[in-house]
């Protein structure tokens, strides 16, 4: 993805049309945005490499903290109950998908043995 990205942002368009949002304004930076929350979701995920039943719960809340850094970087003024409201079923969705891609990655005993 992350080299769809560059290449997309190495053509310096204006704008970009994306799925479900439409038309997008300021590529280099919103694309940059783009990058670096994915590398802190792999990283969030990275740190949760251990398969517990608690595991859900931790890349859930570690989510929410990576919006809560962002929302204060970048100053939105939507309210925390507001915010919740529109991000909750999302960002439950991204937990059980990195929670996922950990399990698929996971060694399995006797397939990936070295």
């Amino acid at each position: 993805m992350q080299a769809s990205v560059e290449r997309l942002l190495s053509y310096q368009p204006p704008a970009l049309y994306l799925a479900h949002f439409g038309q997008v304004r300021d590529a280099p930076r919103l694309g940059g945005d783009l990058l670096r929350q994915s590398e802190a979701q792999v990283a969030l995920a990275e740190r949760e490499r251990d398969n517990d039943p608690a595991r859900g719960a931790r890349l859930l809340a570690g989510l929410w903290e990576l919006v809560n850094a962002e929302a204060a970087r970048q100053g939105w003024r939507l309210a925390a109950d507001s915010l919740h409201a529109v991000l909750d079923e999302y960002l439950a969705l991204n937990a059980q998908a990195l929670d996922g891609w950990l399990a698929q990655a996971a060694p399995r005993p006797g397939r990936d043995a070295v």
